[in-house]
């Protein structure tokens, strides 16, 4: 397909909406974290000279129409080809989210000379934390366990205890599946607990692995080898359902799998089964296949089974970060320098951005 971009530097238009009287650009912000303004990002677009509007109608309709004359979009959540097709002069779109698989059409943006950009680094440390918290209740039995004190039967000694096998952590290993921002941070937290760190990502040179004290391995040999499988991967079509029966088929029966990325990365019904069949022995998940989790699911009424709604990336400072650094994209890119972090990287070629 032919592609068309728009070979400019990105320049000023007129706009209405709150913000400086003299804005010359409009930005739309869809679904956004809270109350918008509250860590400074409304602040960073209108210094930037930004109109902001927030998007009041959500339903399909109203964002096609909001999104028409746009300058910037600053979104959390999904975006559609039918928005992308809608936007008539929009220069760049930044999520609050490192993710980007409910962005439907990343060649469009491109073709139409959109940049677009997400959020790394900003939370790689809050989810290395949850990951290694995950594992923990997991290895410790610490959600049965402490519901059990709390329920007054620890004196009681004729009730069986809340736990089954538990794992020493010295000296034994951990697969990290993605050796990304967060697998290198979780790899470090591993070498912390002594634990021998195996790690798989095929678009990840030697050395990395090498600097970060993870053996390189085949898919294979970590889903053999590992006492503990922590996945870190986006979500894409390569990726969903990584993990499905065959690779719960290696594992040891005592493994560990603990899921932070994204819940489709694991086929859920195959690890219900693995589950229910002591085809391995725990998972420690914050995200789930459909969320948020259904009541009637399964996982909720296993003792093996840690689950957190979702939240690992939380903290007090990611929160404010993860708001501010959208608008911070945004505001680069409209006057005309070029933003941390471009997903459609190729875009760049055919824009003047210092």
């Amino acid at each position: 397909m032919t592609q068309h971009f728009r070979r400019e530097t990105l320049t000023h238009q007129e706009s209405s909406g709150d913000g400086p009287k003299d804005a010359k650009f409009k930005v739309l912000v869809l679904n956004p974290w809270g109350s918008f303004g509250q860590y400074g990002e409304r602040a960073i677009l209108e210094n930037a000279g930004c109109a902001v509007e927030i998007v009041e109608d959500r339903t399909e309709e109203g964002i096609l129409r909001a999104v028409r004359d746009i300058d910037g979009l600053y979104f959390t959540g999904p975006v559609s080809r039918k928005m992308l097709l809608a936007m008539n002069q929009c220069k760049v779109m930044a999520a609050s989210s490192i993710g980007m698989d409910t962005f439907e059409d990343f060649d469009l943006a491109t073709e139409k000379g959109i940049v677009v950009c997400n959020c790394p680094g900003v939370f790689v440390d809050e989810v290395a934390n949850q990951g290694m918290a995950l594992l923990l209740a997991c290895v410790r039995w610490l959600v049965p366990t402490a519901n059990f004190v709390k329920e007054g039967s620890w004196a009681d000694r004729s009730r069986e205890r809340p736990w089954g096998y538990i794992h020493r952590m010295t000296g034994q290993t951990i697969g990290i599946v993605g050796l990304g921002d967060i697998g290198k941070a979780m790899a470090q937290r591993a070498a912390g607990f002594g634990l021998r760190v195996l790690a798989h990502d095929p678009y990840i040179p030697a050395e990395t692995f090498k600097a970060h004290g993870a053996e390189s391995v085949s898919m294979g040999k970590l889903l053999q080898d590992s006492d503990f499988i922590s996945l870190h991967v986006p979500l894409n079509k390569e990726t969903r359902h990584l993990i499905s029966g065959p690779q719960f088929a290696l594992m040891k029966p005592e493994a560990i799998l603990i899921n932070t990325c994204r819940g489709p990365v694991v086929d859920e019904a195959a690890l219900i089964t693995a589950l229910q069949n002591g085809r391995i022995l725990a998972a420690g998940l914050d995200v789930t296949e459909v969320e948020p989790v259904a009541s009637d699911n399964p996982l909720l009424k296993m003792d093996n089974v840690v689950i957190s709604p979702h939240m690992a990336s939380i903290s007090e400072w990611a929160n404010g970060e993860r708001r501010r650094r959208p608008a911070q994209e945004i505001a680069a890119a409209l006057t005309g320098h070029q933003p941390r972090a471009v997903w459609n990287k190729e875009v760049l070629e055919h824009l003047n951005l210092k």
